[in-house]
């Protein structure tokens, strides 16, 4: 693909861009930490979210959509209308999300930006209950999970 054809550097063995230059990174809100801006942007796209869901009348169609689609078409909710626009906010969502990844962790474009992060991101919506402000708590609990249950086998000998 493009990565592998005309962005990689020929002699690096990595399946992944260049580094990009400092000026294109995103600033790091603690220092000799990986967490940047993006934390701040997150906490602004789950308000968003939330506001949307609550406050417009596309919010209400998807919840309604959400709950009950038959319902919802019987009630005058354009269900494709609704749906695309659903695809649509989250291919926005998940865009930004893997551009912060890309500025932010990677600090270059690797072939798999998300690797398996998707998934990851579905576990935090369940655990939040589908609710978008209890997502970024729910999410920083899943990955303090994540990262202290290796910590904890290799330190206290336990088995996973």
């Amino acid at each position: 693909g493009l990565i592998l054809e005309r962005i990689r550097l020929p002699q690096s063995g990595a399946m992944a861009s260049a580094l990009f230059p400092e000026s294109a990174l995103l600033p790091r809100l603690i220092p000799a930490t990986r967490v940047t801006t993006a934390a701040l942007w997150a906490l602004i796209a789950a308000l968003a979210v939330w506001w949307l869901m609550q406050r417009t009348p596309f919010g209400y169609a998807l919840r309604a959509l959400g709950a009950n689609s038959a319902f919802a078409r019987y009630g005058g909710i354009r269900l494709e209308r609704v749906i695309v626009g659903a695809m649509a906010l989250s291919g926005l969502l998940g865009g930004l999300a893997g551009t912060y990844l890309a500025l932010g962790i990677y600090q270059r474009l690797p072939l798999a930006v998300s690797s398996g992060l998707t998934f990851e991101g579905i576990v935090a919506a369940l655990l939040a209950r589908n609710n978008p402000l209890a997502v970024p708590a729910m999410a920083l609990l899943y990955a303090y999970l994540r990262v202290g249950a290796p910590i904890m086998q290799n330190d206290a000998a336990v088995s996973l």
